[in-house]
Order: C-alpha cells, then sequence, then structure tokens
C-alpha cells in the first residue's frame, strides 16, 4: 500500500486519491510520544543556542570566516528564531514514523523544501531506503543537494543530470525520468478553465495574468525593502492596464494580509486562494508573473507568456534569466510595458520572442514531456523497495 503524507488535515478538494493509496496527515501520528520527543529537542536546540551565542560561539565563527556581523546575526537569529523550532516538529514526528510504523520506502520530492528534506534524512538515520524526486531549482547556487543522502535521485532531464554529478551526486544513483509534475501540464480542460476564472471573478474578455508570490527569507532577496518595491510597482502597472486581471497567488507559507496592504486601492487586482493547487491557476490563465519560483516551469511547459521580477538589488535566482526562456523586468518600465503588451492582444508577439530559448529549456531541462514520468518513476520505486 501507498501512504501520501502532507502537512493538511485531509487531502485538497478535489484531489483523486486511486485505489491501494491512503491520504494522512502528518497530525494524526501526534502522540504522547512525539511530545516527549519534542521536548528534548527543543532543550537540545536551546542548548545549542546557548553555545552560539558564548564567546566561542558566534564571535569566534564571524571572525574565523570573514562573514559581516550584521549578516552572521541575521542567519543565527533566522535559523534558532524562526526555522529549526518549526523544523523539530516535523522531525519528531518524522522520527516517530520512522521507528512506529516502519515504512519499507521513502519517496520525498523537492529537495529544496526542508519540511520534505528532513523525512529523508530521518529514514537514513532509521536505515529506510529513500528515493529522491528532483522538483524545484537544482542550479549551482542551490547547496542543497551538495548534502544529498538518499539512495537514488529520479532527475528529471539531461541537463539538470550534469548538475546534480557537479553537486557531488554519483551518476550511479542517479535516473533520467522527467518530472511527474508535468505529465498532466500539457492539457487544458476547458471546463477546469471556465470554471477556476469564474470562481476568481474574472470578468468575459478580460486577459488573466497569475502572479505567484513568495515570501521573504534571508538569503532569497537582497532585503525585505525591495521584495515590497517589486510587488508595489506590479500592482501598480496592474492598475493602468483596463484589459488585465491581475491574480495574486500567495505563497502556503505567506501572510495574506501583507499582499493585500501593499496591493490597497489598486484596480483590476483579485487574490486567490492560497490552498489553491497553483497548476490549474496556471493553466487558466493567459500569462505568468513571478519573483524566480520554481512554477516558472510549469508556466514554460504550458507555454505562457512570463514574466520574472529581478529589479537590481533583488538577488534574484538568475536560472531563468540565463536561459532566455522568459522576460525579465528589471525596473518599473519593464513591467508596466510587459504588463500592457499582455492586456493589448500582443502574447503571442511575447510568446514568438522567446520560442526559440523556450525551445531549448524544454529540450535540455524535461525528458521527453509524454506524460509516463510517473510510470517510470514507480519502476524505480518497486525495485527500491523490499519485498
Amino acid at each position: 500500500s501507498v501512504i501520501v503524507l502532507d502537512d493538511v488535515v485531509s487531502a485538497p478538494s478535489g484531489t483523486i486519491v486511486p485505489p491501494g493509496v491512503t491520504h494522512q496527515s502528518l497530525w494524526q501520528h501526534w502522540d504522547t510520544d512525539v511530545t516527549q520527543a519534542l521536548r528534548k529537542m527543543r532543550k537540545a536546540l536551546q542548548d545549542a543556542k546557548r553555545r552560539l551565542d558564548a564567546p566561542s560561539g558566534l564571535p569566534e565563527i564571524i571572525a574565523s570566516s570573514g562573514i559581516a556581523r550584521e549578516d552572521a546575526r541575521r542567519i543565527s537569529a533566522w535559523l534558532f528564531d524562526a526555522c529549526f523550532p518549526r523544523l523539530l516538529v516535523q522531525g519528531a514526528i518524522a522520527l516517530h514514523i520512522m521507528e512506529r510504523h516502519r515504512p519499507a520506502l521513502i519517496i520525498s520530492p523537492d529537495v529544496n523544501d526542508p519540511r520534505t528534506r528532513i523525512f529523508g534524512i530521518a529514514g537514513k538515520l532509521s536505515g529506510i531506503r529513500t528515493l529522491e524526486i528532483q522538483f524545484g531549482f537544482y542550479g549551482t547556487n542551490d547547496i542543497e543537494w551538495r548534502f544529498f543522502r538518499a539512495d537514488h535521485l529520479a532527475v528529471t532531464g539531461e541537463m539538470n543530470l550534469q548538475v546534480m554529478m557537479d553537486h557531488g551526486i554519483p551518476r550511479e544513483k542517479m535516473t533520467v525520468t522527467g518530472s511527474p509534475r508535468y505529465d498532466s501540464a500539457l492539457s487544458r480542460p476547458p471546463e477546469l478553465v471556465r470554471s477556476l476564472r469564474h470562481s476568481l471573478g474574472i470578468p468575459d474578455g478580460k486577459v488573466m495574468a497569475l502572479f505567484a508570490s513568495q515570501p521573504y527569507y534571508y538569503g532569497a532577496f537582497g532585503n525585505p525593502e525591495i521584495r515590497r518595491e517589486m510587488m508595489e510597482e506590479l500592482f501598480r502597472a496592474a492598475s493602468s492596464v483596463d484589459g488585465l486581471v491581475l491574480v495574486v497567488k500567495p505563497h502556503p507559507l505567506e501572510n495574506r494580509a501583507e499582499l493585500a496592504r501593499l496591493a490597497k486601492g489598486g484596480r483590476n487586482i483579485l487574490f486567490a486562494d492560497k490552498r489553491l493547487d497553483i497548476r490549474n491557476l496556471i493553466k487558466a490563465a493567459d500569462a505568468f508573473v513571478t519573483f524566480f519560483s520554481g512554477t516558472t516551469f510549469d508556466a514554460l511547459v504550458m507555454n505562457k507568456p512570463t514574466i520574472n521580477l529581478a529589479f537590481p538589488g533583488s538577488c534574484a535566482n538568475t536560472l531563468f534569466e540565463q536561459c532566455g526562456a522568459t522576460h525579465v523586468a528589471r525596473s518599473a518600465d519593464d513591467i508596466g510595458r510587459l504588463l500592457h503588451s499582455i492586456g493589448g492582444g500582443r502574447i503571442e508577439d511575447l510568446l514568438v520572442d522567446r520560442a526559440p530559448a523556450r525551445e531549448k529549456v524544454l529540450r535540455d531541462w524535461f525528458f521527453l514531456l509524454d506524460g509516463c514520468a510517473a510510470e517510470r518513476i514507480v519502476a524505480i520505486a518497486v525495485a527500491m523497495a523490499p519485498l
């Protein structure tokens, strides 16, 4: 049997669960043992923070590494006050599941997300094999891959394979399978599009641009102010385009109220429920806007004109800028020009302008796009799972 584990209470509305598959929430595994384990973990974290705050801790690290004092203190505060405390809950549940239920195999997606990565670590500590599926970013600056601990990796494409080898992952531990995320990406059911646009409140005849927002965290943006500036300019530009509706999809970890404040007073701006599947929203949209979200790949596969916001000083991931498959907005003028093109009926021109680069990305980064990636990964999982 297959257990799909999620951090929500139940499977998202509309999810089709096939026979032999059970959806479970993390929280149904919470018990007194988990509570006791979490208490011990929190004490250990407090002890580690005390050692780091000691004279031989962070000050010594700053002196020996050359890291700017303010940067080191901000990183330390983010890790010990925000990141680690939240992950301890996931870690306590993960270890409990490994010890109590002993799964035959862990299949883990998106190594960039520490919530899923921690299950692979727990499995390794418990002697349980792990199959990692490559989702999200994989570039040279995505250092999570340098700490690869799984038994095997299903890689999206040939170019990704080489980058993973550069990260130090042995070739014999990888298979190029394509990504199951894109198995259904090329289908665009008209009824799905109509239903979503109606539920969002998109008027007939209006062009829908989807903005996939991302929260601020240290290292992702140059500073919180540059992120706010880019969003304010995006909302201001969208308000000036009569033929356009900008639908804002908050990140699952993002504060919707903050985005609403930034967009306050703007015209032509709607907010989607952050629990909605962004792949369906991209299917319903006519164009796509984001900072550097990995969902840009979904938009490219679906052949949507795509804008990446990357003002000077934003420290955005340069992967999309380097590949040339998207339109990169480096200023408020760029955003305005591109949104007016989208709202003014020149979407095809934007697509044609980036078509050669997009085709190269799909050829180099995605294996086959034949809708069978999931089948190839299942075959690997069956071979890995002990009978």
